[in-house]
C-alpha cells in the first residue's frame, strides 16, 4: 500500500502543498515502528524539497521521535539527514529530550566530518540557533 501512495505521490508535479502533505504524511507514518520499515526509500527523497510546516502539525510532532531519527540515519545520505533535520525544525515547539540527544549524535558522528557533510553544518547551526531562540531555551 505504502509502495502505491508514494508512487502515486511520485507522479506530481512538487507544490508547497503536495510536498507537505506528503512529508506530513510520510512523518506520520514513520513514527509508527510496524510501518516505519516498510516505507520504500524513495518516500524520504520528499524531504528534500524541505517543507516547511506550521508548529501545529502532527507529523512535525511524530517525525521529530528517535525511531524516526535513526532510520533516517540508516538511509545514510548526508542530504537527506540535513533537510530530515531542516523539516522537523521547521515549526518544532515540543522538545523531546530523547529525540534532541538522538539528533545531536546524528549530527555529530554523520555531520562533523570533512568533505561533502562539512557543508550542511553550518547551515543546521543557524537554523538550530534560531529554532532554539523562537523556544525561549
Amino acid at each position: 500500500m505504502m509502495q502505491l501512495w508514494i508512487t502515486a505521490a511520485s507522479t506530481l508535479p512538487y507544490t508547497d502543498d503536495i510536498g507537505r502533505s506528503v512529508v506530513d504524511a510520510l512523518l506520520k507514518m514513520a513514527y509508527h515502528n510496524k510501518l516505519l520499515p516498510h516505507i520504500p526509500v524513495l518516500a524520504w527523497d520528499w524531504l528534500k524539497e524541505r517543507p516547511v510546516f506550521p508548529s501545529s502539525c502532527w507529523g512535525l510532532k511524530w517525525g521529530a521521535y528517535s525511531g524516526v531519527v535513526q532510520m533516517v540515519r540508516k538511509l545514510r545520505d548526508f542530504e537527506l539527514v540535513a533537510s530530515y533535520l531542516f523539516v522537523v525544525w521547521s515549526g518544532w515547539t515540543d522538545l523531546h529530550p530523547k529525540a534532541c540527544l538522538t539528533m545531536m549524535a546524528l549530527i555529530r558522528e554523520e555531520l562533523c566530518g570533512i568533505g561533502e557533510a562539512a557543508g550542511y553544518r553550518a547551515d543546521l547551526i543557524q537554523r538550530l540557533d534560531y529554532v532554539l531562540s523562537q523556544s525561549d531555551l
